[in-house]
């Protein structure tokens, strides 16, 4: 049985109110799932993926094709 991955969610506060988020330990895209819930608060003013984000979770298929 494969261990089971730690997400954590870091939420910065700064004294101007702007809030900066940081997800953790959630491969691939679906962290911005994560981040979603939290876009209720208020827009989006940045947003920066981490290489986090370009991994590809354990167990999801991937294709690769051969140009010709």
């Amino acid at each position: 049985m494969a261990p089971a991955h730690k997400s954590e969610i870091e939420v910065r506060i700064a004294a101007d109110g702007q809030v900066e988020i940081l997800v953790t330990g959630q491969p691939g895209p679906s962290c911005t799932d994560v981040v979603a819930a939290f876009e209720a608060l208020g827009p989006v003013v940045a947003e920066e993926r981490t290489a986090e984000y370009y991994d590809v979770p354990a167990g999801a298929a991937v294709e690769t094709r051969r140009g010709r």
